[in-house]
């Protein structure tokens, strides 16, 4: 019988505040820190749960690997997803004729209109 421990994650429950970018500010803060920002803001807790199953050694490291590969995924998914929404923000901005920033505030504030207070 082999004891496997298994970090299941789910996600946090507090507010992401940084997955749209915008102000200048946020623009030149972007490159170094903005998508560390965002992947700590958005990082689940870890629940710890320890199973003891008669999983194999060999399963267990397929299970490890398993879940890494889908962690890497999920990584790769939310920087994709940045940036997307860099790009369309500064598409609208550009057919709009309006600067990037006031795109990023309008949609800011349309889009704390549609969320539940917390």
């Amino acid at each position: 019988m082999v004891a496997t421990t298994i970090g299941l994650r789910r996600r946090s429950r507090g507010r992401c505040g940084g997955t749209i970018v915008g102000a200048a500010a946020v623009v030149a803060h972007a490159r170094g820190g903005l998508v560390a920002e965002v992947n700590q803001v958005n990082q689940p807790e870890s629940v710890r749960v320890r199973l003891r199953t008669r999983l194999s050694a060999q399963d267990a490291r397929v299970l490890d690997e398993t879940l890494a590969w889908y962690a890497d995924v999920r990584s790769r998914q939310a920087g994709v997803t940045l940036l997307v929404e860099g790009l369309l923000i500064d598409w609208l901005a550009e057919a709009t004729g309006q600067n990037r920033a006031a795109v990023v505030q309008r949609l800011a504030l349309a889009v704390e209109r549609l969320l539940p207070p917390e």
